[in-house]
């Protein structure tokens, strides 16, 4: 099975360890894996391969429980960026398969590459096909011509054949090969569990034993050999250490400083989170493609038709409970109708649609946003794009920022004109005789005479609006962007961003009515 290929070191690995609480993944281990050579990892689902994986990508520093150390570089000493293939593919679903590769090309280190089509071709893929709509097997070669596109010295695949069929696996397998021989001198890792499909396409075959923490090689050549391994570690359980012992009740000056550290960390968050909406990607055609994601996903027509009936009914309840039930209605009503009148505009614009309108786009879009950021790390899509050199944050933040920002400016101004519609028809209903004319005269006259005019009024509204649509944005992604591994921890992060941006909505109300009135 072993193939005469050049014997350089592709990626080398310096006393790398991985730990996690309570358990050790990797003992210190060194090792180099040759350019030109398919290098299989094999072992028992659940042992740790996948977070190796992503500590040859650099991508633990995001996963705060894992702690790694040791060195990983390229052949020559130099830093190497590896291209991962996630164990779903991590295809950008808004995308089509073209725009997936080209996308990919056009952040390889070495300049964009005009081959999307021709890869594609190879690996049969039906380019310019929604992402979304692909096969299983489609979608798995289809972020193998992405990786390739790159030209990374260096190519990770995390279990490509998990799920697949036998056929449709094999098949990908057999691509794989084809692919690596295409691309002379590429160093091509994969870790996985189904060794059956993908040992007759390795070069070296290393065995990730979980019992023991260690990752080693075994001789390729003996089929054999490598089954009884894997057997042998399956039979074995991974090794755990002991958990730290809790410790006791903090100390009195720990529980002083715990409310300046937690004020201290969400000061600097928020204002990473204003910097971001500067931090826009280095390609803006891909920023306009992302931002054009965020509108369709946030704001829809359903987005205006669910805050147009919450304008609706803002203006008919506040219009209508007001006059219906005034007091000695018999009396004051000739003396204090065009003051009450003007009080219902004046709390409709300042007050009412705001509130309500916030509090919905809080609800609403900073579900759909969690849903579509943890949906992206869950199948690996955010880790795609850290491969690829593209900021999650820069690429999928800045984007959501400024969509929910302008957005609550515009279905803030959609909320209001509906709720003065219905407040004009409800006005004009209990009182015909003086109509639309009175009550266009009195609607905004408070507002017209509050000091700065229309002009300052206009101000605290979009002030407060803009805060807390960026507000959604960005606690929507903060908990959602973190390590998703089932779809619970999906859900989950829904959950507590909806509980987190009312409850920051209700907190940019509260003080801006202190500060406002």
């Amino acid at each position: 099975m072993t193939r005469d290929r050049c014997v350089r070191p592709g990626l080398i690995v310096r006393a790398l360890s991985i730990r996690l609480p309570g358990r050790v993944i990797l003992r210190p281990t060194s090792l180099a894996f040759h350019a030109g050579k398919i290098h299989l990892i094999i072992g028992p689902s659940g042992a740790g391969k996948t977070l190796m994986l992503r500590a040859l990508a650099g991508l633990l520093d995001e996963a705060g429980a894992v702690t790694v150390e040791g060195e990983v570089y390229g052949a020559n000493g130099d830093s190497v960026r590896p291209v991962l293939v996630p164990q779903h593919g991590g295809l950008l679903l808004e995308l089509s398969t073209t725009e997936n590769v080209s996308f990919a090309a056009d952040h390889a280190v070495q300049g964009g590459n005009a081959e999307s089509n021709a890869l594609l071709q190879q690996l049969r893929v039906p380019p310019d096909q929604p992402a979304a709509t692909l096969s299983g097997g489609e979608a798995r070669r289809c972020a193998v011509a992405r990786a390739l596109a790159v030209h990374s010295p260096v190519v990770l695949y995390d279990e490509p054949t998990a799920g697949l069929d036998p056929v449709t696996a094999a098949e990908l397998a057999s691509a794989i090969r084809q692919q690596h021989d295409r691309h002379r001198g590429t160093t091509t890792i994969i870790v996985t569990h189904d060794y059956e499909t993908l040992l007759p396409v390795a070069d070296e075959v290393y065995l990730f034993d979980p019992s023991e923490a260690t990752l080693r090689r075994v001789p390729s050549d003996d089929r054999q050999s490598v089954t009884t391994s894997v057997a042998d570690a399956l039979a074995r359980r991974p090794q755990t250490t002991s958990v730290p012992p809790a410790q006791g009740w903090p100390s009195l000056t720990e529980c002083l400083m715990w409310p300046l550290a937690i004020t201290g960390q969400l000061l600097e968050r928020l204002a990473a989170g204003l910097g971001q909406l500067l931090a826009w990607p280095r390609r803006f055609r891909w920023a306009v493609r992302f931002l054009c994601h965020y509108v369709r996903v946030l704001l829809g027509p359903s987005a205006f038709a669910y805050i147009a009936c919450a304008g609706l009914i803002a203006g008919f309840v506040s219009t209508h409970f007001t006059f219906e039930y005034l007091p000695y209605r018999s009396v004051l009503e000739p003396f204090v109708l065009e003051e009450v009148l003007a009080g219902v505009g004046f709390t409709l614009y300042r007050v009412i649609v705001p509130v309500l309108v916030t509090l919905l786009i809080a609800a609403r879009c900073g579900a759909a946003a969690a849903a579509d950021i943890g949906i992206k790390s869950h199948t690996g899509q955010l880790d795609a794009l850290r491969t690829f050199g593209a900021s999650p944050r820069r690429y999928l933040l800045s984007p959501l920022l400024w969509v929910l920002l302008l957005g609550s400016l515009l279905l803030g101004a959609v909320a209001y004109g509906t709720a003065l519609l219905t407040s004009l028809l409800t006005f004009s209903a209990h009182y015909p005789d003086l109509g639309a004319v009175f009550w266009y005269r009195w609607i905004h006259h408070r507002l017209a005479l509050e000091a700065g005019g229309w002009g300052g009024a206009t101000a605290w509204v979009a002030g407060k609006l803009a805060t807390c649509g960026w507000l959604t944005g960005l606690i929507a992604y903060e908990c959602a962007h973190g390590p998703q591994r089932s779809e619970q921890t999906v859900t989950a992060a829904i959950t507590r961003t909806v509980l987190l941006t009312t409850l920051a909505t209700l907190v940019v109300h509260v003080v801006a009515a202190l500060v406002e009135f």
